[in-house]
């Protein structure tokens, strides 16, 4: 759409360029495919994969029932349960509610991982999970390892690398979180806030958003290849 191209980029540790090639192939076609499905063209002028190093699968489910768990289960890359995170590969969080739109994110540093969850009735809090990278909860982290954020619904997460702080879409603001899960009130120009929605157009807020959790996650010893859409 629109006639332009966009570079493509896998980001990889180092000496594992000769195993991307299919991810680049894969993520050429899926750009092109999703332009043309929706009729939209890419809102940004590159786009970036992230290959982990260590060939672990994380899932993220809820358990049954109205008051419900968010649960990680972790995965060898043969598909076997992860007997050394959680409870024989899962670890269940707490407190039990009605969650939805269960996310997470990986600090590839250290293996330290970030669940968030949103509860949709009269508070809207998001809660948000540290947990270590045997799946138990990290106390120095808000509550015994989870944090609520009332009247907030998280879109994004990412972890910014070098400080290893969580770095937050909500709503129309981005923000960032101490390693106390507390809102770091020298982030960005006021009160902890880095961007804020200042223009109606819903396709140059996304844009920008996009381009400033990239630029959180940017890493050092990374290596990356690139590819050109279409």
């Amino acid at each position: 759409l629109g006639g332009g191209t966009i570079p493509l980029r896998i980001i990889h540790v180092p000496g594992k360029a000769h195993l991307t090639d299919y991810a680049l192939e894969v993520g050429k076609f899926a750009l092109g495919w999703f332009q043309e499905y929706y009729d939209i063209a890419y809102p940004t002028d590159k786009c970036d994969m992230l290959a982990l190093p260590d060939d672990r699968l994380l899932l993220s489910s809820l358990t049954a029932g109205g008051a419900a768990s968010p649960q990680v289960r972790r995965f060898s890359r043969n598909g076997v349960p992860d007997a050394g995170f959680g409870a024989g590969g899962v670890a269940t969080l707490l407190p039990a509610a009605a969650y939805e739109n269960v996310a997470m994110v990986r600090d590839t540093d250290d293996g330290t991982l970030f669940v968030s969850a949103f509860v949709d009735d009269a508070t809207s809090t998001t809660y948000i999970w540290r947990l270590a990278a045997d799946g138990s909860p990290d106390p120095a982290w808000g509550a015994a390892g989870v944090e609520g954020y009332p009247s907030a619904y998280v879109e994004a997460m990412a972890v910014q690398r070098g400080t290893s702080q969580l770095v937050v879409a909500v709503e129309d603001q981005v923000r960032r979180l101490t390693s106390t899960g507390a809102v770091d009130l020298t982030f960005g120009s006021g009160a902890g806030v880095g961007i804020s929605k200042v223009s109606r157009n819903e396709d140059v807020w996304h844009a920008l958003r996009h381009f400033f959790m990239q630029e959180a996650q940017r890493g050092i010893g990374l290596h990356h290849r690139s590819r050109i859409h279409p």
